[in-house]
């Protein structure tokens, strides 16, 4: 008789997203290849828009390549039809979603589930003692967790 390992298959669901007040459905997995072309968009996107933010950018142009960028990502992560219905919000004069408040974090939290890892770094706010020596991350290689740290999740309004 032979002898079986544990199962390795994951879950394979689709993810739910809400974002502004839609609900839009991404793959639940996805290949390696994928998940690489989204971290450069995403890289894309974080210089892009910090050339706006600098004033060293063109604003209509820079700001249509953000946008264009956007619907990229989203094209990746999202199906089809999700993709489509939130590429019209993206673009819509009636019904848009908000940069900051909705897309970019909807966009964070879907790079996590995919990658396992935070994109944003933890709080520095311990109580406990300081410690000395290594942090468990040192020889590590850069995650995208740099990509956004320093793109604003909502106005300060």
């Amino acid at each position: 008789m032979a002898r079986r390992l544990n199962n390795f298959t994951v879950t394979r669901e689709p993810i739910e997203v809400p974002i502004g007040g839609d609900e839009f459905v991404a793959y639940p997995l996805l290949a390696p290849t994928v998940v690489g072309a989204i971290l450069d968009r995403q890289q894309t996107f974080s210089d892009l828009l910090a050339e706006v933010k600098s004033g060293t950018a063109e604003m209509h142009t820079a700001m249509t390549k953000v946008i264009d960028t956007l619907a990229e990502v989203f094209d990746l992560m999202l199906e089809p039809d999700s993709a489509q219905r939130f590429r019209d919000r993206l673009y819509s004069k009636t019904a848009p979603l908000d940069l900051y408040r909705e897309v970019i974090p909807a966009m964070q939290a879907l790079v996590e589930e995919y990658t396992d890892r935070p994109t944003q770094p933890s709080s520095s706010s311990s109580t406990g003692p300081a410690t000395t020596g290594g942090v468990s991350t040192d020889g590590a290689p850069p995650t995208a967790s740099s990509l956004l740290d320093s793109t604003p999740l909502a106005s300060a309004t």
